[in-house]
């Protein structure tokens, strides 16, 4: 690889990042009442339209912001790292884009779950401290097994996501459209939504 290549694909791996934390931002900023209410409504077997669920709609905002960042921030690195190196493992490309899609969701599931798990504590519980006081807190309390409760329905969960958005683009929307990718995205998310649910009643306990 020259010099200029080199160049080039580390400014992809930049732009790539970037793009990936504004997104993570913009979605915590915009669905950030939105989750806490769908959580809620779960653990308590109600409504989502209850009032209540929607009062401090960005509680625990500052660890979902977290969260997002570095989960939509990695996934596309980590894919291209997958990418890049199952090519020689994985000649036929739809096998290699499905594993490398599958290997880039867990390792964000792995990477961001125990902030998810501060996360979804501030939304059952009111706090002012930070996320390295609460974690803090919680491992005092609970040990280490609590930032690890559910990580197999989470990892499970993220495979099926990206399993199916991942092979979904690759055979439909090979132009990268944006309105092809939302949908794409929204059916892959409702398929993977019961492990979704799960994954919330896990976390109610």
């Amino acid at each position: 690889m020259t010099n200029a290549s080199k160049y080039l694909k580390h400014e992809s791996d930049i732009k790539k990042l970037t793009i990936g934390c504004i997104s993570g931002g913009l979605n915590t900023i915009l669905f950030n009442p939105y989750d806490r209410a769908i959580y809620l409504s779960v653990m308590n077997k109600k409504t989502i339209f209850e009032k209540k669920f929607w009062k401090k709609p960005y509680q625990g905002v500052g660890q979902a912001f977290i969260h997002r960042t570095i989960s939509y921030g990695m996934y596309f690195p980590f894919l291209a790292i997958w990418e890049e190196n199952l090519q020689y493992l994985i000649p036929k490309k739809t096998e290699m884009t499905l594993v490398s899609n599958i290997l880039a969701g867990t390792s964000v599931a792995i990477l961001t779950f125990p902030i998810a798990s501060i996360k979804m504590y501030t939304w059952n519980n009111p706090h002012r401290d930070s996320i390295m006081k609460i974690g803090k807190e919680l491992y005092c309390k609970h040990g280490k097994s609590l930032f690890t409760r559910g990580l197999g329905t989470t990892i499970c969960r993220d495979i099926i996501f990206s399993s199916i958005f991942g092979l979904s683009t690759y055979y439909f929307n090979k132009e990268k459209h944006f309105v092809k990718d939302i949908c794409l995205a929204s059916i892959a998310t409702i398929i993977a939504s019961p492990v979704n649910y799960c994954r919330n009643r896990i976390y109610q306990t």
